[in-house]
């Protein structure tokens, strides 16, 4: 008897490359029949990476398709459009990972799908948050790890490589296929509750995010001191010592207070927005820090005074 937890579950896997397959796949390692959805005569772009041998699949493709069943299906034309059509109205998730778009182009947006199978959960990976203005660009793995700020967490401080790095593990990619499986898993539950699909939006984005949330910078205030002080913990003493005649320290703003207090130099913001992150929403929170990270790179390229940064 099979009793894998997903076993009776059918997913349309409208995805390529690898956030959206990474997430199908794992489906079908649970049990799902999971029938991917590809282009005739070329099929996933990833079918001619890694391909060691021309007789072979390539290593690249099934890393992340497998268990999975094929269709070469052109969704552009009528009997495509059809036999999709009657896949959806027979499937429990509907997975597309297409730029922004692209799905209501076909006719196959969440609104669409729902009409025709009001019981399908369809789960989407998009570069960004809806609420974010990026939110109708394309994205990549290089992209998701920048703007979250992952890149910032990699690399060395000192050298001619002292720039934001890209990690190689696929934080963007992957682990945003990891977290739209956990929303879909959760849809399926709540489809047990209510007997209806859901709508399940997942940036890369965000998945970056959530993955480097305590690496990358906290709440943050800029503190300028002519000297260092005393409540400053021992290593970052050392490293403050080492600068100019200022010395530039990015600190968590709940620790901000007590190092201002016995501070006698006041801050001096400069050019660098004086903001009380405290009072922002999470989102534009994330604007605004990533708005200084960048003109804190510029200003440290250009001022010999601030030679060290503290995150």
């Amino acid at each position: 008897m099979n009793t894998a937890p997903l076993q009776g579950i059918k997913v349309i896997d409208f995805t390529e490359v690898q956030s959206g397959p990474s997430c199908t796949q794992m489906l079908a390692w649970l049990g799902a029949e999971v029938i991917k959805i590809e282009r005739p005569g070329v099929g996933d772009a990833t079918r001619n990476e890694l391909q060691f041998d021309p007789e072979c699949p390539s290593y690249y493709f099934l890393q992340l398709n497998s268990n999975k069943k094929s269709l070469a299906l052109d969704a552009k034309t009528p009997d495509g459009k059809a036999i999709l059509t009657k896949l959806i109205k027979s499937a429990d998730i509907f997975v597309e990972n297409l730029h922004p778009g692209a799905m209501d182009k076909l006719g196959f947006s969440w609104e669409a799908v729902h009409a025709l199978n009001p019981k399908c959960i369809y789960g989407t990976i998009k570069g960004f948050p809806l609420s974010s203005k990026y939110k109708d660009l394309k994205a990549y793995e290089p992209i998701a790890q920048v703007t979250a700020g992952a890149a910032s967490t990699t690399g060395w401080w000192e050298g001619l490589d002292n720039v934001p790095t890209q990690s190689g593990a696929a934080l963007g990619d992957s682990n945003s296929g990891m977290h739209l499986l956990i929303g879909l898993l959760a849809a399926l539950q709540q489809r047990s509750k209510t007997g209806e699909g859901c709508y399940v939006y997942q940036s890369m984005h965000n998945a970056c995010l959530n993955l480097c949330r305590i690496k990358t910078p906290m709440p943050m205030c800029i503190l300028f001191f002519s000297e260092v002080p005393n409540s400053l913990s021992l290593p970052a003493r050392r490293l403050a010592s080492r600068t100019g005649s200022q010395t530039l320290i990015l600190t968590p703003l709940t620790h901000a207070t007590s190092i201002n207090r016995l501070s006698t130099t006041a801050l001096e913001l400069g050019r660098l927005p004086r903001t009380n992150t405290r009072s922002l929403p999470f989102c534009r929170l994330l604007e605004y820090l990533s708005a200084l990270y960048c003109q804190l790179r510029r200003l440290w390229m250009t001022r010999a005074c601030m030679t060290e940064i503290l995150l």
